[in-house]
């Protein structure tokens, strides 16, 4: 089960287990709710927090201030990266897979506190009307970390009973060869990690084209990342690096944050 609705290259790609939130990452097609007002400007302060730090929610102003505080911003992606044209949201909205492997959209868990996805992509290089890289990161903030653990173990469970599924009008866009990997080199102290590869088909794409989606908790927080390559501009190893490095980013500013709050 994901809440940003992800995973769709070309016309819509952004959705799976970060999925709370409808969001594009394309140029060309605008899947998600409206923006959300801009987050705050990061902190940059230098501090290194107890390695045994676990982040737990307070209040919905403080969750919503975590996740629009440590979702990343398009130069935190790399040279190159800019808004995708819906560039935020922070709405609560859920989606969940039905038995036909079709997204839904569902109430928000009441455990759901505070949520921001930020959407980004990366023109072609000579054609900048077409993408090359598009993404997102979504952080969510639980009230608990056995909630935050539940919402990972459900994506994770999904992923299994849907190798296909369906992310736009019903079967529009697709998500295939949906399936788990094992991330040997990631070292980032996070509670619980999952991820998953596979390849978008439909909308705008001309042939199947990789995602890399990584989804970590840490105390009551889910941290989440979407990678996705179109037009041949990226293999999948360098969607998985950069999803790797990105989720790294995400899990050092949480920590930051939470030292600091």
């Amino acid at each position: 089960m994901r809440t940003d609705l992800g995973k769709g290259a070309g016309a819509v790609c952004c959705v799976l287990l970060s999925a709370l939130l409808l969001s594009s990452c394309s140029s060309s097609t605008s899947t998600a709710n409206s923006p959300a007002t801009p987050a705050p400007a990061a902190t940059t302060a230098q501090v290194t927090p107890p390695a045994t730090a676990t982040p737990t929610a307070k209040s919905k102003v403080m969750s919503g201030a975590l996740a629009s505080v440590v979702a990343l911003t398009p130069a935190e992606w790399g040279a190159g990266f800019k808004s995708s044209r819906v560039a935020e949201n922070a709405k609560l909205v859920a989606y969940e897979l039905d038995a036909s492997c079709r997204y839904q959209s569902v109430p928000p868990s009441p455990s759901l506190r505070g949520q921001m996805t930020r959407n980004v992509e990366r023109p072609l290089d000579g054609d900048a009307t077409e993408t090359a890289v598009s993404g997102n990161t979504t952080v969510s903030v639980f009230t608990t970390p056995a909630d935050a653990r539940n919402y990972l173990s459900t994506g994770r469970a999904d992923g299994k009973r849907c190798p296909k599924s369906f992310v736009l009008n019903g079967e529009s866009v697709a998500n295939e060869n949906i399936h788990e990997v094992s991330l040997e080199g990631f070292s980032a102290p996070v509670d619980e990690l999952y991820a998953e590869e596979g390849q978008t088909t439909g909308g705008d794409s001309t042939h199947p084209d990789p995602y890399v989606y990584l989804v970590a908790t840490k105390g009551s927080v889910v941290l989440s990342v979407f990678v996705g390559s179109q037009n041949d501009a990226e293999t999948v190893a360098q969607n998985e690096a950069r999803a790797e490095q990105l989720l790294t980013a995400l899990n050092a500013k949480l920590m930051r944050y939470s030292a600091l709050s």
